[in-house]
């Protein structure tokens, strides 16, 4: 019996240094986790803060790119309708045609090859009653002439542009 009142003190010591060291233990860990609790509530408030930060400078980019969008909207409006006043300026149409009348006889340049030497010699004497209009005695019968008969020929002139 003593062997055995020996054992079962031993073992009864055994279980209350194991019970204390669990106790002493947990209050540790508590203590600990108390600890990185209010770590991590603090690490959630400054996640939340730099969220609420990050929000509001997107907002204020995104009200900055709208606003940005609606000036170049304008800007491009304002620059179309100055395009079309500036296409309905005098001289702009005739422009135009000449324009036109350019790229028609390089296109019929390249694609007729016979057209060039016709073209020259058709614009060379263009050229020399232009001249002598403006420099011989032309003018001077123009002049006279016009004041009769060309005013039905300019009506006809503006009437098919």
């Amino acid at each position: 019996m003593n062997r055995t009142l020996l054992a079962f003190l031993i073992g009864l010591l055994i279980g209350l240094v194991l019970f204390l060291y669990s106790i002493v233990r947990y209050s540790k860990l508590k203590k600990e986790f108390g600890k990185s609790e209010k770590r991590s509530e603090e690490k959630i408030n400054e996640y939340k803060k730099m969220l609420s930060d990050r929000m509001e400078l997107e907002n204020e980019s995104l009200t900055k790119l709208k606003k940005e969008n609606e000036e170049m909207k304008a800007k491009i409006d304002n620059m179309r309708i100055s395009l079309e006043v500036l296409a309905q300026k005098p001289g702009r149409k005739e422009l135009q045609r000449l324009d036109v009348y350019n790229r028609a006889i390089e296109r019929l340049y390249v694609e007729n090859p016979g057209f060039a030497t016709v073209w020259q010699v058709a614009l060379n004497k263009s050229e020399e009653e232009m001249r002598l209009a403006f420099l011989g005695s032309v003018p001077l019968i123009r002049r006279f002439v016009k004041g009769r008969s060309s005013q039905g020929s300019v009506d006809a002139d503006v009437t098919e542009e």
